[in-house]
């Protein structure tokens, strides 16, 4: 149970470390930009109405409020426009998020500014990325022409939600937001890594947690880093904007594999057909599509739908496998779901999954959202640490059934009266060591003398408590080397480890002098052990049972010269 506890302890405060080292470097981040602008400068405003909208075939319409999206049939292209109200100091920059998108920005019929896809990247697109348009007081009144290419979809053109004000106080405004976000797939991240460190530790000790946990690690740190990225945070501090939108859709692909490994190890053995089908239908769909992104064929974006339904399908297979899994314990009393705690639970939070999925492609697909993983981050995050904690909350309980079994078995191994070892116990550990480990071994014999002049002329109750007191003392003087044993009425037998001849006989003299001394009111007793020892010799013995018998002779001997002395009379059995 202590290993249990210590492995509690690592994940607990392992978690808690990470996410407050997280939260202190945010907090710093942004007390440090706020206090080098100024909070005057941070001013931020939608700016949604007062745009016509051109499309390729030269037409013009006019919206009071741009819309999330238009169509266009046969077009993947237009330009909003409207005229620049007077520029001042607080509201003097005009910004927006291009998701998927070639941006040009024009002022009166001039190029000012564009977003398109650099030399050498086989991609459509540029990245994702916030931009920022800053103007001067004297370009009031001027036209404001933003062409806008959708790079991914004919017939459809995605506008993105601008904002006026500062660019401090445009990126402060979406960071409020995006910032707990971001800490929550930190969170999903850091589990992940503590759930692999978790199973390591819990290897090297020997303790069974499962075989899917790291599999859940991986999932969680996976979906941590696409969620991460989906933020958008990033944009903001790095100019490397097509790598981390690639990095977006690999870790995506990447989740699903770790997903339907953990629940196929962790709740069907492993031996779920539909599941391994599924393994490599994703690893397919993972290597080409990879394959066409890198080689410019084909961007993962016009392969995301693949993604998509990939996901659909495990979604639907998963939420009926729960729900058979369930009618069919609730028809059949005898059925029993294995790990059903954690079973219950991940059956819950798989519809949580697929609710929160379904709301973030809907928004994917017919949203300006700039960040696609609000709803789901949080139901992935939820997933796994619900889960987690039911495997670990699992897990101890069959830790505790295991400790009471071993107690149980510790118990019918144990010699009632002395507390050591049994005669079952001695047969069983003296054929254990291998070859390599005898040579190392050594066996010790004893017998009390004298026991039978006890039981007749005390009772057996005073030759229960000679037999008492002296194993204690054999314990005390040589359980340091191995384990000690009751093997018969008044014999003992010891298995040591690295005990010499010398050692031995230094202390068996403390010993016999230790019982020697021993004396009780009332009663004339002379307790005696008598014991000898021998260590394996490969030349002479074919297994520890010879090293026993060798043992035996030399007890034998010292019994005889220690019965010269004996102040008791002693019949045949002695």
């Amino acid at each position: 149970m202590k290993k249990v506890k210590t492995l509690k302890a690592y994940a607990v405060y392992g978690v808690q470390i990470a996410f407050l080292l997280l939260v202190i470097f945010l907090f710093m981040f942004s007390k440090k930009n706020t206090d080098e602008v100024g909070k005057e400068n941070f001013t931020c405003e939608e700016l949604r109405t007062g745009w016509n909208v051109l499309y390729a075939d030269g037409t013009e319409e006019s919206f009071e409020v741009l819309p999330d999206y238009v169509n266009i049939d046969g077009s993947n292209e237009l330009i909003i426009q409207r005229k620049l109200d007077t520029i001042e100091l607080n509201r003097n920059t005009i910004g927006f998020f291009a998701f998927q998108q070639q941006i040009y920005v024009y002022l009166d019929n001039e190029e000012i500014m564009r977003f398109v896809e650099g030399e050498g990247f086989k991609s459509k697109m540029p990245g994702n990325s916030w931009k920022f348009v800053e103007f001067e007081p004297e370009d009031s009144g001027k036209t404001l022409s933003i062409r806008i290419i959708q790079c991914y979809e004919d017939g459809k053109v995605t506008i993105p939600v601008l904002y006026q004000g500062t660019a401090e106080g445009i990126m402060a405004e979406y960071l409020v937001e995006a910032v707990p976000f971001f800490l929550i797939s930190m969170l999903g991240i850091t589990i992940g890594v503590m759930l692999l460190i978790l199973y390591t530790i819990a290897a090297k000790r020997n303790l069974r947690l499962g075989q899917g946990l790291p599999w859940l690690g991986l999932f969680s740190i996976f979906i941590g880093v696409w969620s991460a990225i989906e933020g958008n945070i990033y944009s903001f501090f790095f100019d490397e904007l097509l790598l981390f939108s690639n990095l977006s859709q690999l870790s995506l692909k990447m989740c699903i594999i770790p997903f339907i490994m953990f629940v196929n190890i962790t709740f069907h053995n492993g031996k779920s057909k539909i599941y391994n089908v599924l393994v490599g239908v994703v690893a397919a769909e993972f290597w080409i599509t990879s394959i066409l992104q890198f080689t410019g064929i084909a961007d993962f974006e016009d392969t995301i739908f693949f993604t998509h339904l990939i996901l659909m399908v495990l979604a639907i297979v998963v939420t009926m496998n729960c729900i058979q899994e369930i009618i069919a314990e609730r028809r059949d009393k005898k059925y029993r779901i294995e790990k059903r705690m954690p079973y219950m639970t991940h059956s819950l939070f798989t519809i949580v999954i697929v609710i929160t999925t379904l709301a973030d492609m809907y928004r994917y697909y017919f949203t300006n959202d700039p960040d696609i993983a609000k709803f789901s981050r949080m139901g992935y995050l939820g997933y796994v640490i619900m889960v987690v904690l039911a495997l670990l909350l699992d897990f101890v309980k069959w830790v505790a059934i295991g400790k009471r079994a071993e107690d149980i078995q510790e118990e019918a191994s144990m010699d009632a009266m002395t507390k050591l070892w049994n005669r079952a116990c001695f047969e069983k550990d003296i054929d254990k060591p291998n070859t390599k480990k005898r040579k190392r071994m050594g066996i010790i014999v004893f017998d009390l003398n004298n026991l039978k002049t006890f039981n007749d002329g005390y009772g057996h109750d005073m030759g229960d408590y000679y037999i008492k007191v002296c194993s204690e003392i054999i314990r005390d003087a040589f359980s340091k080397w191995g384990n000690v044993y009751r093997i018969g009425g008044d014999e003992f037998c010891g298995i040591a480890e690295n005990l010499s001849v010398k050692e031995f006989e230094k202390v068996k003299t403390e010993m016999e002098l230790q019982i020697k001394q021993l004396k009780i009111p009332n009663y004339d007793l002379n307790m005696e052990i008598a014991s000898g020892f021998c260590n394996f010799d490969e030349k002479q013995d074919m297994s520890l049972r010879d090293t026993m018998k060798r043992a035996d002779l030399n007890m034998y001997e010292r019994k005889q010269e220690m019965k010269k002395t004996s102040c008791f009379s002693e019949g045949p059995n002695v």
